[in-house]
């Protein structure tokens, strides 16, 4: 039976674990270096701390997983850009990883409603209006004018 770790020990096998995968180091890499069970144990054991502790290591982290999302764009954006489906969903899908990561891209699921108006607006033909403008039941203080469509664009 493996003796119990001491909370000191927790955590210096936290940060430890935080700095090789900063290095590239897989989850297994981690976890057989490291002592864990197995991949799982190792990412389970870190990955909510790091979500709760901003530190320096964690920062550093982030920036270099955003560079190697950088990385992978640069690779498959040009053939994206050609039409090439395989390279938009590859894209598609770093984008969402990278929205992850930094947080706050995406709208929330209570404008997306918001979102859609002002969009249809802007597809409206010139001097028409969309109906949710004409029956706007939204105080201008929550929702500005230049947020649904009106206003000076």
């Amino acid at each position: 039976m493996a003796r119990r770790r001491t909370k000191e020990e927790l955590i210096e096998r936290r940060t430890k674990a935080t700095q090789y995968r900063a290095a590239g180091m897989t989850w297994e890499q981690v976890a057989n270096k490291l002592d864990y069970a197995n991949k799982s144990a190792a990412w389970k054991d870190v990955v909510p701390h790091l979500q709760a502790e901003h530190n320096e290591a964690v920062e550093h982290l982030r920036v270099i997983e955003l560079e190697r999302l950088d990385q992978l764009t640069k690779g498959v954006f040009p053939k994206a850009l050609k039409g090439d489906t395989k390279a938009v969903d590859a894209v598609l899908k770093i984008m969402a990883r990278r929205a992850r990561y930094i947080g706050g891209l995406e709208v929330p699921e209570e404008h997306k409603g918001l979102l859609k108006v002002r969009l249809t607006v802007g597809l409206m033909p010139p001097g028409r209006r969309h109906p949710c403008e004409r029956s706007r039941t939204r105080p201008e203080s929550a929702y500005p004018a230049s947020a649904v469509g009106g206003g000076d664009d």
